[in-house]
């Protein structure tokens, strides 16, 4: 085989394979179709290999045993039956019963899946006919892989006797409609309904006999790519490739859905693979975008021009990315309906619209009564749209397995259709069966499957929600999805809020193993600050940590607010939206939650209803402000790990006001009845001890006071306890009084999971319950602490032991954020409740301003204890710093010690390691360690595991970050010991 012109460098493009009958080294006709797929290909050569002959006619179906239960009338009174006398092949043929009784076309389909041809794309298609006389006509339907459907006329049925009519698909098709909407049989193919239309006058009624149908192929195959998805801007390729079946001259083209593309021609002396390396850019070295759609024209007759050519599509080839994909992600995902979506156009669209926020997962719905609309017959083409499109652009879809079939829904008679998929199914047997075709489909690409919607609503969950039949489900559909893909992240509750007797029913039913994560909808009223959502996390945190499950993730599937205003007495306006998608990304971040994903991208609908106005773009493409947060808060937390909460305040600076490590001085007492103790523990947050607390809400006990009476000397700002809970989820609450006797409440945090957690009053007025009595309102300086209160959980917990530690005072701007570590940067997402500059301390000695992808130096200055820098913070907007840690001394004498400084967050857990210039590990110094927020020091001795001291040379101290969603982060730093 001869050698084609040299490929394009690396990327993604569309393909497209041109064909023709005569050799000759030149292409006789131009390509005039619009591409939906791509390929990526890299600088290189075309290389053929030689191959078998093109295969024999393959039988797509015989049309033997029971058409009855293989085909079903799907379009006007049709019937369908098996013959037996005298079939062109086999036992028996399929009799086609038309009439036109009720409109002029009889319809059969397949009554389960179609098969498909999986190796090519067929040139023609052979059946054999017999029709009953009359001049009516018979009609066939192709489906290709995207869901476009091509209608070819066969026959007439004048001719009495057997007789095989050869459909050549390089003509076009009577109609096509659907899919991509390209006009090209992108494969695999698959035999979607056969029917016969009236012409005219001719008899209303009748038949058509057909068998033996076959798809007949020259063995050129659809276009590979080795790379699933690569980034043309990080100077990464692929390499394309496909079989030549026969000698002959093609043109292989790649496009993009933009409309980028690049072609290449070449002439095929023999059988054999063509290969092509793609740097991912056109011709004029542009790099293509998203999904790559390829087709190949060909003929057979090698004359340097494709002549008549034969046209092989091949959807959803590679994807070329804006960044090369990576193991860290983010935990930033958006509701979307791609799935929805006819227009690959659209798709493409929103899919770029969540590459450019950097969403890095789309929750998308896999419908059972869209899927499987009739039991057996399954229907993937818009799923595979939206999956490919999505990972294209290094978006990861997490599968939502929704609502029953029409068919399999336990509904009572008489259930309008658009109810009766929120019943749950009469058999949980067909719903695991779905699940596990399903996830077996999508196993490569789709790896966490959340099971049902909002179960715990009478609106998703008819006639009314209940538990222990939702626990019977989960059961049912986790051991098939285990089944089809072991490795899989299986998501059970998807709660409207979080219900902890709702999941203590689902557990008693038998799913209490049947969930890797808990997925929950944290929609609130007022602010991400003062709102319930923290409720719902620390809830659904305390219930797996009460049931031993404290190993699972939280993840927050739905969260958002709505523009809706007037009308929703919820609804908020699109700036505040746009405020409070950054700070809710930002609280999820530092409460170590899995995933959080806003609902929803684009608005549903276009009414001012309240469902309607979630969305961050306007159904006519306007975005609204919330985008440019997502994308602010999107880039920010790309490729990063949340290491948990920032200080109260900017500067970190506090003091303990009561170690708590010794009782006296305080007092105890019960609300409302029960019984409570106090004493010292030896073990604490810090120090020499805590304060142990035993309690038992019984009888009519609402809660205890823990009575502190604590004067505060400076200015402080925020006040906070150190509490390390019993997964009793029970609320904590502070009460200050100031110098006038004014007092101040709220509160602060509550029991969750055993494990200490910083507990806060900010004295912005932003706590949840928020309460002030006994005057102006201003806060007067001195403070005391008055008082703490642990009152009484939902959850139905009547008895525990928790405990206190550190009382402290914090002085300074009070800040709010989280602390992230990734890209090899230390980063702090930042804002505050009120207005100013504010100087945030950093650990070294440059830093940069991060909005959306671009990062600005910002002005270090050296403060007494911290470099710091100086920004404007606000509610308006998050802030993120970055910044990198410091080793010192560098370079240090081989043999001292060597210290290593960074940002941490609230009890992240950190290993530390010293790796030589090899890369082999010398010395841990930490192992899986938890530190506070603020500055962070480890020193290393200079000596390795044995003792030694470690000699000259360069070295990495590496800090690894295990967020508590369960992602790692790697924060190298460089530095040199030398000899004395």
């Amino acid at each position: 085989m001869e050698t084609a012109d040299t490929c394009l460098k690396v990327g993604l493009a569309p393909a497209i394979l041109r064909d023709e009958a005569a050799p000759g080294g030149t292409m006789s006709i131009k390509s005039t179709l619009a591409l939906t797929a791509a390929i990526a290909v890299t600088a290189g050569l075309f290389v053929a290999q030689p191959a078998a002959a093109a295969p024999a006619p393959t039988v797509v179906e015989s049309f033997e045993g029971s058409a009855g239960s293989t085909w079903t009338s799907t379009l006007g009174a049709a019937t369908v039956d098996t013959k037996t006398d005298r079939p062109t092949a086999g036992s028996g043929y399929l009799r086609l019963g038309y009439s036109f009784a009720a409109g002029n076309i009889s319809e059969v389909g397949y009554s389960k899946t179609p098969p498909t041809v999986t190796a090519t794309v067929p040139t023609s298609v052979q059946v054999d006919v017999k029709g009953d006389g009359t001049y009516n006509t018979v009609y066939l339907r192709l489906r290709d892989a995207t869901g476009e459907i091509f209608l070819y006329r066969l026959d007439t049925l004048n001719n009495a006797s057997w007789h095989t009519v050869t459909l050549d698909l390089r003509t076009r098709p009577d109609q096509s409609t659907g899919g991509n909407h390209n006009g090209v049989l992108d494969g695999p193919v698959s035999l979607f309904r056969l029917n016969v239309a009236r012409n005219g006058t001719q008899p209303a009624s009748g038949f058509a006999d057909l068998d033996n149908l076959r798809f007949v192929d020259e063995g050129w195959t659809q276009v590979q790519s080795t790379a699933e998805v690569f980034s043309a801007k990080a100077d990464a390729s692929t390499t394309l490739s496909f079989q030549a079946g026969t000698a002959g001259d093609y043109t292989l083209t790649i496009a993009d859905l933009q409309g980028r593309q690049r072609s290449w021609t070449g002439s095929a002396a023999t059988p054999g693979a063509v290969r092509y390396v793609w740097d991912g850019k056109d011709s004029g070295g542009t790099p293509l975008s998203g999904s790559i759609f390829a087709s190949v024209f060909y003929d057979t007759t090698r004359n340097g021009m494709v002549q008549a050519p034969w046209i092989l599509g091949t959807p959803y080839v590679t994807g070329v990315s804006e960044k090369s994909p990576d193991d860290v992600g983010s935990i930033v995902g958006i509701n979307s309906f791609l799935t929805t979506l006819d227009d690959p156009v659209t798709v493409d669209a929103q899919t770029r619209l969540m590459e450019t926020a950097a969403v890095r997962q789309a929750r998308e719905e896999f419908d059972w009564n869209r899927i499987e609309p009739r039991q057996g017959y399954f229907d993937f083409a818009k799923f595979d749209q939206a999956v490919e499109l999505a990972s294209a652009r290094n978006v990861e879809v997490i599968g939502k397995l929704v609502y029953s079939a029409r068919w399999a829904s336990s509904a009572p008679s008489g259930t309008a259709d658009a109810d009766s998929v929120f019943y749950p199914p009469r058999n949980n047997a067909d719903f695991a069966a779905y699940a596990k075709t399903v996830v077996n489909r999508y196993k490569d690409k789709v790896h966490v499957w959340e099971v049902w919607n909002e179960p715990n609503t009478s609106a998703h969950w008819k006639p009314q929600a209940d538990g222990t039949a939702y626990g019977r489900l989960l059961a049912s559909a986790y051991a098939a999805i285990k089944q089809a893909d072991p490795t899989s992240v299986v998501l059970g509750g998807s709660l409207a809020g979080f219900d902890d007797a709702y999941m203590s029913k689902v557990h008693a039913a038998g799913a209490a193993n049947s969930y890797d994560g808990l997925s929950i909808h944290t929609y609130t009223d007022g602010t991400p600050e003062n709102g319930t959502s923290s409720v719902y996390i620390e809830g659904a945190k305390s219930f797996l940590a009460r049931n031993g499950l404290s190993n699972r993730k939280v993840w927050l599937t739905e969260l958002g607010w709505s523009t809706c205003t007037g009308v929703c007495p919820t609804g908020v306006s699109e700036v505040d939206q746009a405020k409070y998608l950054e700070r809710a990304y930002t609280d999820a971040s530092a409460r170590g939650v899995a995933g959080a994903f806003w609902f929803s991208l684009v608005e549903v609908g276009n009414s001012g209803s309240q469902l309607d106005n979630f969305g961050l773009v306007e159904t006519g493409g306007r975005q609204k402000p919330a985008f440019a947060a997502l994308t602010r808060v999107g880039q920010a937390l790309d490729g990063a790990v949340g290491v948990g909460s920032m200080s109260p305040t900017a500067d970190g600076l506090n003091y303990i006001v009561n170690g708590l490590d010794t009782t006296t001085g305080l007092g105890v007492n019960m609300i409302g009845g029960g019984s409570a103790m106090i004493q010292t523990s030896s073990s604490g947050h810090s120090g020499t001890g805590s304060m142990q607390v035993d309690y038992g809400f019984t009888g009519s006990s609402q809660g205890l006071e823990i009575v502190a009476d604590k004067l505060m000397s400076g200015r402080p700002t925020a006040v906070s306890v150190w509490a390390y809970g019993d997964a009793s989820n029970a609320p904590i609450y502070m009460k200050l009084k100031d110098a006038k006797g004014e007092f101040f409440q709220a509160k602060v945090g509550q029991m969750s999971a055993p494990g200490w957690q910083r507990q806060t009053f900010y004295l912005d007025g932003n706590n949840p319950n928020y309460d002030r009595w006994g005057g102006d309102g201003v806060v007067d300086y001195p403070l005391t602490v008055s008082s703490l209160y642990v009152y009484r959980p939902t959850t139905g917990v009547q008895f525990g032991r928790v405990y206190f530690d550190d009382l402290s005072a914090h002085m300074g701007t009070v800040t709010r954020g989280a602390v992230a570590i990734g890209r090899g940067k230390n980063l702090q997402l930042v804002y505050s409740m009120s207005s100013g500059l504010v100087d945030v301390p950093v650990q070294s000695p440059t830093a940069g301003l991060r909005v959306g992808s671009q990062v600005t130096p910002l002005e270090v200055a050296k403060g007494p204890t911290n470099n710091l820098v100086r920004v404007q913070l606000n509610p308006d907007r998050l802030v993120t710093i970055e910044s990198t840690a410091v080793t010192s001394p560098d370079p240090a004498y081989a043999g001292d010690l060597v210290g290593v400084v960074w940002r941490g967050g609230d009890r992240a857990t950190y290993t530390i390691q010293i790796f030589d210039s090899s890369g082999a590990a010398v010395r841990t110094i930490a192992s899986s360690l938890n530190f506070d927020a603020g500055r962070r020091t480890a020193t290393w001795n200079g000596r390795t595991a044995t003792g030694a001291v470690a000699p000259p040379g360069s070295y990495v101290m590496r800090l690894v970050a295990l967020g508590a969603d369960g992602r790692k982060s790697v924060l190298d730093t460089p530095f040199t010991l030398r000899s004395r």
